[in-house]
């Protein structure tokens, strides 16, 4: 298996999600159909805005492909704090770790396939839904692929399902919850950690093996 960072594949995406969970510590209350509908009505944007130099950057394959593109389901994104990673002790509930930020990815479609993904967030002005971002095709493509392996596995619907974001160590994890528990999917393979892309593992057991690299972390941040 090869070891693979989400450091690169990210693009427009990551900046936006730390400083806006900043903004908004308590998230307003979205529905997936206002998320759908403010991501259909900026496919239109997104058309004025691809050109013949940044389409495959933006995930296309092609220039024509971009009239095509349809808006997938949302997936919604919560992160956990590099502090309380690092005094996670094995077992705990990892619940408290998961802080649900106002983001929600919008997967960019062509013909069903993942080509890129929209940020929708609320502004900061009146709290309004806008799109903040497109592009990081690469991130998106390993979530939507990880969600939908689990799905064909389990039988549960898109809406189910959000993504888990370690900011500070470049992580990304599918998640969803089953009765008392957390489950998180591992978008990349990593065999330090012992990580299987589309292997699904209680989250405690995931944030314990993340704890070392957190703490280190920790430490080596000056002051």
């Amino acid at each position: 298996m090869r070891t693979t960072s989400t450091k690169s594949t990210i693009l427009v995406c990551l900046a936006l999600l730390a400083p806006l969970s900043a903004c908004f510590p308590e998230p307003p209350t979205t529905t997936t159909r206002e998320v759908k509908e403010v991501a259909r009505n900026a496919l239109s944007t997104l058309e004025r805005l691809v050109n013949r130099e940044n389409y495959m950057d933006l995930g296309f394959r092609s220039l024509d492909e971009v009239s095509r593109a349809t808006v997938g389901e949302p997936l919604p994104v919560s992160m956990v704090r590099l502090d309380e990673l690092a005094a996670y002790q094995r077992d705990q509930d990892p619940t408290p770790l998961l802080h649900p930020t106002p983001q929600t990815f919008a997967p960019v479609l062509v013909d069903g396939e993942v080509r890129s993904s929209m940020i929708v967030h609320p502004r900061r002005v009146d709290g309004a839904l806008t799109v903040g971002g497109f592009g990081g095709s690469a991130l998106i493509r390993a979530l939507e692929t990880a969600r939908r392996q689990s799905m064909d596995r389990t039988r549960r619907p898109a809406s189910d399902y959000f993504d888990v974001e370690v900011p500070a160590l470049h992580r990304h994890f599918v998640a969803y919850r089953q009765e008392n528990q957390v489950l998180l999917i591992p978008i990349f393979d990593d065999d330090r950690l012992g990580f299987e892309a589309g292997q699904t593992m209680r989250a405690q057991e995931v944030f314990a093996r993340l704890v070392p690299e957190a703490r280190r972390d920790m430490t080596d941040k000056p002051g």
